[in-house]
């Protein structure tokens, strides 16, 4: 089961660990994700996003465009999955400082 706490305005979370949605502003945004598995074993995650507000364009030449809302999905499953295996190359070349 997957629990989603503070995530930010036009954010959510669904049961399968992703995080999808579109930011409504920006700034900095730190929420939490846990999920549990049916004997009770749970594994928590602490995130912070940068959002940038408008970059500043310096020209003579502007355009007006719409505003924009990107849509985001984050794929904590895939986060994992890499961070996991970070975790084995760093250990293999612990290993071998070691010896």
């Amino acid at each position: 089961m997957w629990k989603y706490s503070n995530l930010p305005s036009g954010i959510y979370g669904d049961q399968s660990g992703l995080i999808k949605g579109a930011f409504v502003d920006s700034g900095y945004y730190s929420f939490s994700v846990s999920c549990s598995d049916a004997v009770g074993s749970t594994a928590e995650a602490y995130l912070t996003w940068n959002i940038q507000p408008k970059t500043l364009v310096r020209s003579s030449q502007l355009v007006d465009v719409q505003s924009q809302h990107v849509p985001l999905i984050y794929d904590i499953n895939q986060v994992e999955k890499e961070q996991v295996e970070a975790d084995d190359q760093l250990f293999k070349a612990l290993d071998i400082v070691d010896k």
